[in-house]
């Protein structure tokens, strides 16, 4: 009996040993740990990062020199007569990428020896997986606020190799020379001629007129007028054709004038910092004049960012706080159990300007999310694994892991 005896409070304590070395996990926002902890994990959760590339073309017109006599001579009405430069906004990018959230850093501390070789992290800190090897993961390319990409291309608003045939006209001028003959005197006339400046009409006229000649030279190529038989074919003759095309529509930019385009690409970045239904900040400015500024310039008119969040993760947040008040009322003490991760909410982006919408996406924003909580006992078993989002810090999966040696 008294062997029984002995052999029972050996097990009864055997067990309170048990009991007393059960594992914990814990885990806390870093900025909430007063307390030593021993060789603690850390991981961040992500927060996301909106990108804007924006392409602004600038198209400078330069009149041509005989503008005035477009109607008159080749009948192209509504020619512009002065020069200008308009800015647009020709093409919009938006993307996301994820930085870490300074805010949400978090400490894991645990008598479990083996909870770090569970943890798979990217190189950020971010939840990239537990219990299951799912490679590496690298957040997209970070830019600088207002890098600009020239696209300038090599312009030349020069008229100058455009020319008439002669620019000096020949004009006739007729004196008289008074020479005695018999018993009167008569007037012998004695033409000179002298080279002036043809006026700009005239230049123009004759300009005109090439620009005509060239037209039926090219057509009567294209019909087979006159002696065909001299004319190359083939590639040779689409040559020709070209150049006659490129040599009429060089002269006719003295009449139509030139335009040429040059793109620049913006990129700005813009961090959402805090959750609300509604959300709007000026991105940069722009003037159709002058083109686009930062958005603390004064110039130009503001183009700005409208979020508006689908709010559904509101639901989660009051289902959270209603079980948190369960606990509270039950006195149930689980606080800092278990991995925290994220809920991204689904939101509306549109860029406006002068009240019109340029651009619209759907995109998902991690600290506009919930924070939920796993189950700590997850960390302290092999028998699932569990793989996140890390761009949103958010579940992917979570699979129950088949032991093959049992089967």
């Amino acid at each position: 009996m008294k062997q029984k005896i002995t052999f029972f409070l050996l097990l009864v304590l055997t067990l309170f040993s048990c009991k007393s070395n059960k594992y914990f996990v814990e885990v806390e926002n870093i900025k909430e740990v007063n307390e030593y902890k021993q060789n603690p994990l850390l991981y961040v959760l992500p927060q996301t990062v909106i990108t804007f590339d924006v392409e602004i073309t600038k198209s400078v017109y330069k009149k041509g020199p005989f503008a005035e006599y477009a109607e008159e001579f080749l009948g192209i009405k509504d020619v512009a007569k002065e020069d200008a430069t308009v800015w647009s906004i020709s093409d919009i990018d938006i993307q996301s990428y994820a930085k870490v959230d300074t805010n949400q850093i978090y400490v894991i501390n645990s008598n479990f020896e083996n909870i770090s070789n569970q943890l798979n992290l990217s190189k950020e800190g971010f939840l990239l997986s537990i219990n299951k090897p799912v490679g590496t993961y690298s957040s997209d390319i970070e830019f600088g606020d207002n890098m600009i990409i020239d696209n300038d291309i090599d312009i030349n608003l020069s008229y100058g190799e455009v020319m008439v045939k002669n620019n000096l006209k020949e004009v006739y001028d007729t004196t008289y020379n008074e020479t005695a003959a018999d018993t009167s005197f008569i007037d012998i006339p004695i033409i000179k001629t002298q080279l002036v400046k043809k006026t700009e009409s005239e230049q123009a006229q004759e300009l005109a007129e090439q620009i005509l000649t060239l037209r039926d030279d090219k057509n009567a190529i294209l019909v087979g007028e006159g002696d065909s038989q001299y004319l190359p074919d083939g590639i040779s003759l689409q040559t020709m054709l070209n150049g006659l095309a490129v040599l009429e529509e060089e002269y006719l930019s003295m009449f139509i004038g030139k335009t040429f385009v040059i793109k620049k690409t913006y990129h700005f970045e813009y961090t959402p910092d805090t959750k609300r239904k509604y959300k709007q900040d000026i991105i940069f400015r722009f003037s159709e004049d002058e083109g686009l500024f930062s958005a603390d310039n004064i110039k130009g008119k503001p183009v700005y960012l409208q979020i508006l969040s689908d709010n559904y993760t509101s639901l989660i947040d009051n289902f959270v706080e209603s079980q948190n008040l369960i606990k509270r009322i039950e006195k149930v003490n689980e606080k800092n159990l278990g991995l925290v991760y994220r809920f991204p909410e689904k939101t509306k982006l549109k860029l406006i300007y002068k009240d019109k919408e340029l651009f619209t996406k759907d995109l998902l924003i991690a600290q506009y999310g919930s924070n939920l909580r796993l189950p700590a006992n997850l960390f302290l078993t092999n028998e699932y694994s569990i793989e996140f989002y890390p761009k949103y810090g958010t579940i992917k999966s979570i699979e129950k892991i088949i032991d093959t040696n049992n089967k």
